[in-house]
């Protein structure tokens, strides 16, 4: 594996902690005055979910290609 193969997996992986994150604690993600908006807390999560997967197939793209 390359430097530049191995940066990839690095900035796939933030992105999929960056997603978890948003997932696990989607009040803490969003700006002060939105979070007792329960609709922008769940947007919030959604778009977690999002970068989980955009993560996931980002890394087995990687991989496969």
């Amino acid at each position: 594996m390359s430097t530049y193969d191995l940066a990839k997996v690095v900035v796939f992986s933030i992105l999929i902690i960056l997603g978890l994150v948003m997932v696990i604690a989607p009040k803490a993600c969003t700006k002060k005055e939105n979070r007792d908006n329960p609709e922008e807390v769940s947007r919030v999560r959604k778009a977690g979910f999002f970068e989980i997967g955009c993560g996931v197939i980002l890394i087995v793209l990687n991989f496969v290609f």
